[in-house]
């Protein structure tokens, strides 16, 4: 027999074909030696089939993908069977399965490593090598395909000067592997049949983006929050979770220093020096190095009013004889305050027993430093014969200043005359002076003495 070859083979299948032996004869009215009647078919060196003369290929089904197989044949004439022909020997086989167990081992700002395992299925053939596809994730142009990778992992990196396309810092890149093998060589064209892994998703790890809304609010007397806007994308992490705030303060044209890091976005800067500008400036760390730095804040910090000296009774009239209605004049000094203009002051006061709950509003203006107080025509709450506590504050667009110390004003005024008064006489010498006080008001202030005068009738 002469030509026996494979003609093409499967997973599963092996086709063979031949050629007739030279001279011979398949068919016709002439029997004679050369006439061939059949073929025999022998499969790992046992007869599997015997085929008419005129059938000059087979296809062999139902093969172990893997195993190896020897094929020979001979031919049959009127003589009998001829010699074998040279064994051809054929392994069944197909493309891999696709490998397994894909993942990112680590990745970096300059790497990004990737590990897997082999294909369950070899496809009959041993795996030669591996081939690995890269692709950026937001521009499919952008393809390297790596081959020739003989072990489970592989590492993508910047200084590769082997590819056309290294890894770039900031990009995202795709991942899948496909296992080749001699059959896989033999049908390179048939891509289609080509078995990849499952994608991963690879991010080569960046600096954080910068951030550029840095804010202050809930400014008070004591501090204010300087706070910016919490990084929450990945991509704007760099890729990496890990993320640091670093908040840096320069004032009075200084060299900056952190006051602050951690994982907060936001931060109490406390008792600063009132009316210096203060500049704030944000950068962002991870795992690769920082950020660029935001916007810098300037934040002058101003404050309350100073505390002022307390009021003065400047008048004070509580004779309320020949009708006159008792007032006091009460004057105070204006707030020397150089952050903020002074916009309004505020007296207030209350009774000298009384707790600080009751101190009350009693006038509030924002262009005079003086007050003139009537009793019983602006406040019935004021009464004579009481002691009473007044305090005075300024406030700025920021606040109220604290109250200054208190002006101690006793609301009294001298006592009515008395009405009646009668003597007697006690001897030739004297008499008692007699009078009544039942009716005389005090004044609101105990009497302390009476004083008697007298004249000449003449």
């Amino acid at each position: 027999m002469e030509s026996l070859t494979v003609s093409s083979f499967t997973q599963n299948s092996v086709s063979l074909s031949w050629t007739s032996p030279t001279g011979a004869n398949t068919g016709g009215t002439n029997e004679n030696e050369l006439t061939i009647n059949n073929y025999n078919i022998y499969m790992n060196n046992i007869k599997f089939k015997t085929l008419e003369n005129t059938e000059l290929s087979l296809t062999i089904n139902n093969l172990y993908c893997g195993d190896e197989y020897s094929f020979k044949m001979s031919a049959i004439n009127n003589y009998g069977e001829g010699t074998l022909s040279e064994s051809v020997i054929v392994t069944p086989a197909t493309f891999p399965s696709a490998p397994t167990n894909l993942y990112i081992s680590s990745q970096s700002s300059t790497n990004i490593k990737i590990i897997w395992s082999a294909p369950t299925l070899n496809g009959g053939n041993k795996i030669l090598y591996y081939e690995i596809i890269i692709t950026k994730k937001d521009d499919s142009s952008i393809t390297e395909t790596v081959t020739n990778i003989y072990n489970k992992e592989y590492e993508y990196t910047s200084t590769d000067t082997s590819l056309t396309n290294v890894l770039v810092a900031g990009n995202i890149y795709l991942f899948k592997v496909r296992a080749v093998n001699q059959y896989s060589i033999d049908n390179n064209d048939d891509t289609s049949l080509f078995k990849y892994s499952d994608e991963v998703t690879g991010y080569a790890m960046n600096v954080p983006n910068k951030i550029n809304n840095l804010s202050a609010n809930n400014i008070n007397k004591y501090s204010w929050d300087i706070s910016w806007d919490e990084i929450t994308e990945s991509v704007d992490m760099g890729y990496d979770s890990s993320v640091i705030y670093y908040l840096e303060m320069s004032y009075n044209n200084k060299a900056y220093t952190q006051i602050y890091s951690g994982n907060e976005n936001s931060y109490s800067f406390n008792i600063p020096v009132y009316g210096v500008d203060y500049n704030f400036r944000l950068r962002v760390g991870n795992s690769i190095g920082y950020s660029e730095y935001s916007n810098i804040l300037t934040v002058t910090f101003n404050t309350i009013p100073n505390t002022m000296n307390s009021p003065i009774l400047s008048e004070m009239n509580t004779d309320n004889r020949n009708n006159l209605i008792p007032y006091i004049k009460i004057i105070w000094s204006n707030s020397n305050n150089d952050l903020n203009e002074i916009i309004s002051y505020k007296l207030e006061y209350k009774l000298s027993t009384d707790n600080d709950d009751s101190i009350t509003t009693i006038y509030e203006s924002t262009n005079t430093n003086t007050y003139d107080y009537t009793l019983n025509t602006q406040d019935d709450n004021i009464s004579l014969g009481n002691i009473y506590y007044f305090y005075i504050s300024c406030s700025n667009e920021i606040g109220y200043s604290e109250r200054s110390n208190y002006l101690s004003v006793t609301f009294a005024s001298a006592p009515t005359k008395i009405t009646s008064i009668s003597y007697e006489h006690t001897s030739t010498t004297s008499i008692n002076i007699i009078y009544d006080i039942t009716n005389t008001y005090n004044g609101g202030s105990e009497i302390t003495g009476y004083y008697l005068k007298y004249k000449l009738n003449s």
